[in-house]
């Protein structure tokens, strides 16, 4: 067991010294070095404060070593492997305001408590301490006595308590993490029956490898269950893995019923290439329509996509039968004969679950279907991806359908470009 001792003091333990390693807070080893990191904020030299305090309350709300506070934090916040105690002071006398080659203030930490906590969060990070108060109490472990000045409000998982007045002493903090207000620093004795109480250590001696490989009674039926067991749990957490994987590729593609804009167009791009066999890696967005698909035998779809938080106006189709007839025109200057159908797909109410969503307004439908341009919601679109990637519809019958339907696509006229499966 390697265990560190984190401190500005000079902390000897007689014949075991050699047990651990000191190291001051200005120049830690690494903490995944140890199994076991203490680290002592009972120095009175740690707490003083070389300016001048300027608050109403003339209490200081730094230390001159609070840079190597947030160096340990960080250390804490990135270890993997080691217990880390953290050893709260006692009520010693925070000073500052270094002037004439001495201290010019003073406070008991008692009266300060709130600074206090304030300053250790630096180095604990995101492990809050709870609330210290100040009442000194003894705290026995294995017949020994423990001091403490401060104890802590409160604690789901208390570790010691004082003898009769049950204050909290020492708590879990985190895995791993354990805040402790008792002076378990005083000899060998008291670290280590402190480390006992936490189950850091053992007295048990450690069996030797050996005793493990030699089998008798049922060691080898029990050894190859858990070899089983763990390779069903591999091969259970590789399928939970690609079930995961395949559940965050359909959240993208459902994000089309909440989103708008860019994303959206993305996330449609991908749908509209493998249900109609085409690349619009080639398109270009120059403000006008948002895709222009052009096919081998003439045929041409051009439209819009959108999301909005309202339903589908006659403006949304009014605008796409624009981008229609601006399409015509250049044809007609390149004197080309092709085929142009205009399709909308459309996100109304996007920020409404599904089944609250209003229908698209008679109204628009009909403006669609006296320009004979193809009003798809993204509602509808996904349900055509998935008749697609079930086998229910090919890239032809998807082409045919945007082709020649008109008006508002719904399930139904879905349904007529269905083949069996």
């Amino acid at each position: 067991m390697k265990v560190q001792i984190i401190s500005n003091e000079k902390i000897k333990f007689g014949k075991e010294e050699g047990l651990y390693t000191v190291s001051s807070l200005a120049e830690p080893l690494a903490l995944d070095d140890f199994d076991i990191n203490i680290i002592d904020l009972n120095s009175e030299s740690l707490w003083r404060y070389d300016g001048r305090v300027t608050n109403p309350h003339n209490i200081p709300s730094l230390i001159n070593d609070i840079d190597d506070f947030k160096s340990i934090g960080l250390m804490i916040s990135r270890s993997k492997n080691a217990a880390i105690i953290v050893i709260f002071p006692c009520n010693i006398m925070f000073k500052h305001y270094y002037h004439n080659q001495k201290y010019q203030e003073e406070i008991e930490l008692k009266n300060c408590l709130l600074h206090v906590n304030a300053i250790i969060s630096i180095l604990t990070r995101e492990i809050k301490p709870h609330t210290l108060y100040f009442e000194n109490t003894v705290t026995e472990i294995e017949g020994a006595e423990y001091k403490a000045s401060f104890n802590f409000d409160q604690a789901s998982d208390p570790l010691t308590v004082s003898r009769k007045s049950g204050k909290i002493t020492s708590y879990k903090a985190k895995d791993r993490v354990i805040f402790t207000t008792l002076k378990i620093l005083e000899s060998t004795e008291h670290a280590l029956g402190f480390l006992r109480k936490c189950n850091l250590i053992s007295d048990k001696e450690e069996y030797p490898q050996w005793l493990y490989e030699y089998y008798i009674l049922d060691d080898k039926e029990q050894q190859d269950k858990i070899a089983e067991s763990k390779t069903a749990i591999v091969s259970a957490e590789n399928i939970i893995n690609v079930a995961k994987e395949k559940l965050r590729e359909n959240l993208e593609f459902k994000s089309i019923l909440f989103t708008n804009g860019k994303h959206l167009c993305e996330s449609i791009f991908i749908i509209i290439e493998q249900i109609l066999a085409v690349d619009l890696s080639n398109f270009k967005d120059t403000n006008k329509e948002d895709f222009l698909i052009q096919f081998d035998d003439g045929l041409e779809f051009i439209g819009e996509i959108k999301g909005v938080t309202s339903n589908i106006t006659s403006a949304h189709v009014s605008q796409l039968e624009v981008h229609y007839q601006n399409r015509l025109d250049e044809l007609g200057e390149e004197k080309a004969n092709k085929t142009v159908k205009a399709l909308l797909i459309m996100n109304p109410f996007r920020t409404k679950p599904i089944n609250e969503r209003d229908p698209v307004n008679e109204n628009q439908i009909n403006l669609a279907l006296r320009n004979k341009s193809l009003i798809i919601e993204t509602k509808i679109l996904l349900d055509i991806y998935e008749k697609f990637t079930s086998g229910e519809l090919s890239p032809d019958k998807c082409k045919e359908m945007f082709r020649d339907e008109e008006g508002l696509l719904k399930l139904e006229i879905i349904s007529k470009y269905l083949k069996s499966v």
